[in-house]
């Protein structure tokens, strides 16, 4: 992989927790003015690859409403630029899964049940041997 030798602009930010001074801790964050539009770099694509103008734009937009679709189904989404993948967070913290609160639009993945149970059997067998 080619390595970028570009050098990239950033602004220091201060973070919500503190350093052993007092004073927030600092991060790093890509400079908020450098921004590229939709169009924009549909100008540049039609320089190396010869699309018509709207195209890109076009498939980016069925991209996203087809990526939207199954991510709400539950599918990550794996490409070239990375992947897209819903956010699940945990309610409340628990150690049993039984105890995990479910919501309506949630259910448990087959895989990961059997996995589960699988494991669990095994381990309790392997305790009594």
């Amino acid at each position: 992989m080619r390595r970028n030798k570009a050098r990239i602009p950033f602004v220091l930010q201060p973070g919500p927790a503190k350093g052993p001074d007092g004073k927030p801790l600092l991060y790093a964050q890509l400079d908020p003015t450098r921004k590229l539009s939709l169009n924009e770099l549909e100008l540049d694509i039609r320089g190396y690859a010869n699309y018509s103008m709207g195209e890109f734009k076009r498939l980016f937009e069925v991209f996203a409403q087809l990526a939207g679709k199954y991510i709400a189904e539950g599918y990550r989404i794996v490409t070239p630029l990375g992947s897209f993948a819903p956010k699940l967070k945990m309610t409340l913290p628990a150690t049993d899964p039984a105890l995990v609160p479910l919501h309506p639009w949630l259910v448990w993945s087959s895989y990961r049940r059997e996995r589960s149970i699988t494991l669990s059997k095994s381990t309790s067998q392997g305790a009594r041997s």
